[in-house]
């Protein structure tokens, strides 16, 4: 399990550093993240960056008769209210007014989580 977390005022650049250029969002609402025209990376975010080396160490691991799997939640919290940025039921990321917020919640065992968050499982950057 792992978090990343990004905080800071308005177009300070939090997107930028997390998903890098020429991230968009694509098909249902997934973030997606290419490499330039020349098959560079070279201007990708953390999160990409984290996740290809993710997979490298999967592929890796999967060769010592290992098997893994790889699921991704992408959540921002805005205003005080956590939406869920993968939720495809949700709509343009514009129109915040009309996205339901999450909460945060304490399961039996004492971890929070956020309920209602979407899980989604991960097999390419």
């Amino acid at each position: 399990s792992a978090l990343l977390f990004a905080y800071g005022i308005t177009n300070a650049g939090k997107t930028y550093t997390m998903m890098g250029k020429g991230a968009y969002v694509g098909a249902k609402n997934k973030p997606k993240v290419n490499a330039d025209s020349s098959g560079s990376t070279a201007h990708w975010g953390i999160v990409p960056r984290a996740l290809q080396d993710i997979f490298t160490q999967m592929s890796q691991m999967q060769n010592k008769q290992q098997k893994y799997t790889l699921n991704l939640s992408y959540l921002e919290i805005y205003n005080e209210q956590i939406y869920d940025l993968l939720d495809a039921n949700a709509g343009s990321r514009n129109k915040m007014a009309t996205r339901n917020a999450l909460k945060i919640r304490e399961g039996r065992n004492g971890e929070s989580f956020v309920k209602g968050l979407s899980k989604h499982e991960v097999k390419d950057v």
